[in-house]
């Protein structure tokens, strides 16, 4: 038996759709989706057909099979947000209880930092491929899909794992290896760079200069220690001083002074020397240094 109960529900439908003639929307606005006038004429005339069909006792009396209703279609939707697909490349929107998904053109976001000028096309958000060159050729150029481009320091490529180079990438790309300065600016050590153990300072026990002329240096630890200098020369006949220019000075003076010699007497300082008069020896002696006048010996 046919649905004449599923007949009479589309009859109903077409009659307070049949004012409409096409469907109509606004972009951002409810739909509204009607029925031609002609295609609801059409229903009801296959309706009447089918109800006179079904009359089978001729009174008017239209019988309903209760499996012809439960084979009747389930609605998909009853109104726009059940179409809801989340995606915004698509207007979604129930049409008599069937979800319905419209391609729309407009910008999007398709989530990936590696694209720009995302935009709708074909129901989905596509990008364009970011362009990370940032011509330089000391780092790697690459793109991550969260942080966007990334430009790794080329230097790190440069490593030759020795720890007295410092290494780093030339204008060309070319590696470079410039040698670590490892002076601790210490003048009682001696620098020096070892491949696996890097800078080294050996302590020397040596003299060294504080750029004093007035100390006398020598090395003590790693330090340059220092003590006054007296400039004394062991000479009676100048006076000693420091310049801290030009250093130990040494002045002659006119002191008095002893030559130690028997044969001189009046000893005095002259021209940084000790010097004096010499003794005249009577009687045919002979002065002997250190001795003075004495009979000549013979020697």
């Amino acid at each position: 038996m046919k649905n004449v109960f599923f007949v009479l529900v589309l009859v109903a439908a077409a009659s307070v759709l049949g004012a409409c003639s096409q469907e109509l929307c606004a972009s951002s606005e409810k739909c509204r989706v009607s029925m031609d006038t002609t295609d609801a004429a059409d229903a009801s005339d296959a309706s009447s057909d089918s109800a006179s069909d079904d009359d089978q006792a001729g009174d008017g009396t239209v019988e309903t099979d209760a499996a012809d209703v439960d084979a009747a279609p389930k609605s998909e939707c009853t109104k726009a947000v059940d179409c809801d697909d989340n995606n915004a490349c698509t207007f979604s929107y129930c049409d008599v209880g069937v979800c319905t998904h419209m391609a729309i053109t407009a910008t999007c976001d398709d989530g990936n930092a590696c694209t720009n000028n995302d935009a709708c096309a074909d129901g989905a958000c596509k990008g364009v491929d970011l362009k990370c060159d940032d011509g330089n050729p000391c780092t790697d150029d690459s793109c991550d899909q969260v942080k966007g481009c990334v430009h790794t320091n080329y230097a790190a490529a440069c490593n030759d794992n020795n720890v007295c180079t410092t290494d780093g990438c030339a204008g060309g790309g070319a590696c470079t290896h410039v040698a670590v300065d490892c002076d601790d600016d210490k003048a009682c050590t001696m620098d020096s760079c070892d491949a696996v153990k890097g800078c080294t300072h050996k302590v020397l026990d040596s003299i060294c200069d504080d750029g004093d002329p007035c100390t006398v240096d020598k090395c003590v630890g790693s330090k340059c220690a220092w003590w006054a200098n007296t400039c004394d020369d062991d000479n009676v006949c100048t006076d000693d001083s420091c310049d801290a220019v030009k250093g130990c000075q040494h002045t002659s003076n006119t002191v008095a002074c002893n030559d130690n010699s028997d044969c001189t007497d009046n000893d005095a300082c002259k021209d940084g020397e000790c010097t004096g008069t010499a003794v005249v020896c009577d009687d045919g002696l002979i002065c002997y240094q250190e001795f003075g006048c004495q009979v000549d010996q013979g020697w």
